[in-house]
């Protein structure tokens, strides 16, 4: 099985280049070699939303967030009502309940920010299988290729492949 090149195994992996893989990516940067890895490449369309809450303060948390919130835009939310069996039971209006944005946009401006970090790379590829091996590394494959790293970071969603090869159930 082909490895990709590189000198030596990377520090860290992060599976999953979304907003929680690219965030953890950024604040792993400059002491530690890290490779981001995602089944598809970005800009990618996501179908899931784009509502981020009390994000307001944001820039003051999140360090990647503010390298990227003066180039996205948001649409402000006033109102939010959640329907069950048709019924609503639960509306809740305000001055400024959250912003959605785009998240083909979001996404890969978090993860230009996390690959602007010294030592941070991205690469696609979908992760096939996860194993320790006796050295203690942490090999990812493909199928094809195979990645080692010291460490693996789990952002990979809701069907984590990460969290499947920890022995946690599928939900």
């Amino acid at each position: 099985m082909a490895s990709l090149p590189s000198d030596e195994p990377f520090d860290v992996i992060v599976v999953g280049a979304g907003p929680a893989g690219s965030t953890a990516a950024y604040h792993l940067a400059g002491a530690r070699r890290v490779l981001i890895v995602d089944r598809q490449p970005f800009p990618r369309h996501k179908a899931c939303g784009g509502a981020l809450a009390r994000c307001r303060n944001w820039p003051e948390r999140f360090p990647n967030y503010a390298e990227v919130c003066a180039d996205l835009h948001g649409y402000p939310n006033h109102c939010l009502r959640f329907f069950h069996d048709r019924k609503e039971w639960w509306d809740e209006q305000g001055e400024h309940l959250f912003d959605h944005v785009p998240r083909w946009v979001f996404d890969h401006q978090l993860l230009q920010a996390a690959t602007r970090k010294p030592g941070v790379e991205f690469q696609v590829f979908r992760v096939r299988t996860l194993e320790r091996l006796d050295n203690g590394m942490i090999r990812l494959s493909d199928g094809r290729r195979s990645i080692d790293a010291r460490a693996v970071v789990g952002a990979d969603g809701a069907h984590s492949m990460v969290a499947r090869a920890l022995g946690n159930p599928r939900r």
